[in-house]
């Protein structure tokens, strides 16, 4: 279905990127897609306002599923380089003495590969949801002391664990999509893929802009954020889940039985 005003022939100048977005990004999900539409959209309209609903973009994947590069040629593209942050930390980002200068001035900013030693810091973590619904944040400049500005920066997160973020679930502050691993060592797709991005972005960002969305789009509890829901129950069942997850052969024992009655009455308990 054309959900936008661009023309058939249009729509397929910028298939590549459209694919990768919806179908890798999103795995075909229809509502993941609209919302993923609707953050972009916000941002290529109003590239300098505070965003009335922040939400930081989280894509969680295996490395070389196609995460960070696509974001970073289309903002690039789209507000130049400057604007852009690139390879941000977790910790640069959260500084409590104010935001690094790596920050200063830019309207995007993509933290890569957010490694174990980061999202475990509870602190932290809980820092960086406050900064997201911030409407201004502290800059400290040397020699300049600190002062507030405009928390304009659309934050974009990449990682390969799943247990990054711990979203709780009334939390509206991230956006987080399960991307496919299904390109993974495919050159020749990612080639095109970034070609495409290179020499189609104008009519990539009229794409979104044009993109029809529902005025009551609001962010899909998908399988990626009820599983993030679920680990924050309780640290024990976090790291359950983290160490053996995709390991069938643990619960065979007796004492791995045990183990999961224990969490699933646990988890049970805290819903309650």
């Amino acid at each position: 279905e054309n959900n936008t005003d661009l023309s058939e022939d249009e729509l397929a100048m910028i298939e590549p990127a459209l694919y990768h977005f919806k179908e890798i990004w999103c795995k075909g999900d229809e509502k993941s897609y609209e919302y993923l539409m609707k953050l972009l959209q916000e941002k290529f309209r109003n590239p300098f306002d505070i965003p009335a609903i922040p939400a930081c973009l989280v894509l969680y994947g295996k490395e070389g599923a196609g995460k960070t590069k696509p974001v970073e040629v289309l903002f690039d593209k789209a507000f130049g380089s400057e604007y852009v942050a690139h390879s941000v930390t977790f910790e640069g980002v959260t500084n409590a003495s104010g935001h690094a200068d790596s920050l200063e001035s830019k309207l995007v900013a993509v933290m890569n590969e957010i490694p174990e030693s980061d999202y475990n810091h509870r602190k932290m973590f809980e820092q960086f949801k406050t900064l997201i619904s911030d409407k201004y944040r502290r800059s400290r400049r040397m020699f300049q002391g600190q002062c507030s500005v405009p928390n304009t920066v659309f934050y974009i997160a990449t990682t390969n664990n799943k247990n990054a973020f711990h979203v709780t679930q009334s939390d509206r502050r991230y956006f987080m999509l399960d991307v496919s691993s299904s390109k993974i060592g495919d050159s020749d797709y990612f080639k095109a893929l970034v070609e495409n991005l290179e020499d189609q972005w104008e009519l990539l960002i009229q794409y979104i802009l044009n993109y029809k969305v529902s005025e009551k789009t609001k962010i899909p509890d998908n399988a990626l954020r009820a599983h993030a829901k679920q680990l924050s129950l309780c640290p024990v069942g976090q790291w359950l889940q983290y160490k053996f997850e995709g390991q069938d052969d643990w619960i065979d024992t007796e004492v791995g039985l045990g183990i999961v009655d224990t969490y699933q009455d646990y988890k049970a308990w805290m819903q309650d």
